[in-house]
This record gives structure tokens, sequence and C-alpha cells, in this order.
């Protein structure tokens, strides 16, 4: 496996993606968010081509394995995620990304995020919103920035991968803390046809600081 790659403050955003990649990744975008408290210190200008030219080098030394079954599988899952972040800035409309990685009958076990292949679509393009999903963010998610691929694992038609992000610390105004998202799918003739991570309804999104709990 690839040495692991800590997070770079030269590739960061500070008012683009609204997205907790919900694992992956899976990346909840939220179009807009007010804030309840001081933002974080402004990060860098945006580099996009410098974000993107990593991923692209991260999904090379992360897809690779002497098995090309196992390589090809862990390639759909992180060009997946990719393609998520690239949505949430605009760059690829979602449609495109999921009719190129989902199947049409995908399965979502997070109970936040519609199931079914045109089901993520419409989430994804609602903003991450479901009934399941509690209003009222307190942190500012311009501050989020865009998220470091640590590894990914494979095994059969099984994808396991650890994606970092840096958000704002909702219990110390001002500064921000790093999360780990995992992500586990199960993918077959190149396409994602179910994916598991740790959402939780209602809880799972005050636990990391999105909401205000009632």
């Amino acid at each position: 496996m690839s040495s692991y790659a800590p997070f770079s403050e030269d590739i960061v955003l500070n008012k683009g993606i609204r997205a907790v990649l919900a694992a992956s990744l899976l990346a909840v975008t939220l179009s807009s968010a007010v804030s309840a408290q001081e933002p974080a210190p402004a990060a860098a200008p945006p580099n996009m081509d410098a974000f993107n030219a990593a991923w692209r080098t991260r999904i090379d030394e992360l897809s690779k394995s002497p098995d090309a079954h196992l390589a090809a599988n862990k390639r759909v899952a992180l060009e997946f995620l990719f393609g998520l972040v690239l949505a949430s800035e605009g760059k690829e409309d979602i449609e495109d990304v999921t009719n190129r990685y989902l199947d049409v009958g995908y399965i979502q076990h997070d109970p936040n995020i519609l199931t079914g292949r045109d089901g993520f679509t419409r989430w994804f393009r609602a903003g991450g919103q479901t009934p399941n999903t509690p209003t009222a963010p307190k942190v500012d998610l311009r501050q989020v920035d865009l998220p470091t691929m640590v590894a990914a694992v494979a095994e059969g038609d099984y994808v396991t991968t650890l994606s970092q992000h840096l958000f704002p610390d909702p219990t110390s105004p001002g500064q921000r803390y790093m999360w780990f998202h995992i992500g586990f799918f199960r993918i077959q003739n190149g396409k994602i046809i179910e994916h598991w991570d740790e959402g939780m309804k209602g809880a799972y999104w005050c636990r990391l600081g999105l909401c205000d709990p009632k």
C-alpha cells in the first residue's frame, strides 16, 4: 500500500465544497450554510489545478494491485469520490458522474441519503437534504477543505476507502479539526451497486457539528 500522505494546506478551498463525503466521502453537499459562530481563519486561495493533479496521482497510487480485478474496483470507487468533489464544485454534472459509476439499481445504506442511482442524484442536487437530515447548520461549511484520500483496500467485489477532512470545530470557534471518513462499496462489472458508511439518522449530522441538537 502506498505511504500515507498528510493533508496539504496548499490544496484547500475556502468557499467551494459544501460536502461531507459521507462515505466516501460520501460527499454531502450543502449549497449554502449560515454560521452561528465566528468563521475559521481564511484558508489559502483555492488551487483546483493542484488539487486535481494531487487526486489523480493519489488515485493512481491507491489503485495499484497485482490483481487487475482489485485494481479496477479500487479505481471505480476512487474516481466516483473524485467525481463527487468535482460535481460539488460545478466542474462536473452530477448526473454524468452517477451514470458513469453507479448501477441503476444502486443500494444506499446510509439513511441520510436517497437510495438508487436516480435517488442519489436527486439527493445531491437537493444539497444533501432529506427528511432525516436536521436543518439549521451551526458551522460555516464554506470553511470545510477539500478532502484528501488516505487509503483504499479491496477484496473480492468490496472496496473500503479512507478520506481525510478538515472541519470547523463546533466546540472551539475559529479552530478546525481533522476528521476521517470510511466508505465501503460493492462493485460489479465496473459499477458501484451498494454502499455503506457510518451514517445515522439525525445524530450523525449533529455529531459532526452540522446541526443544533433538539
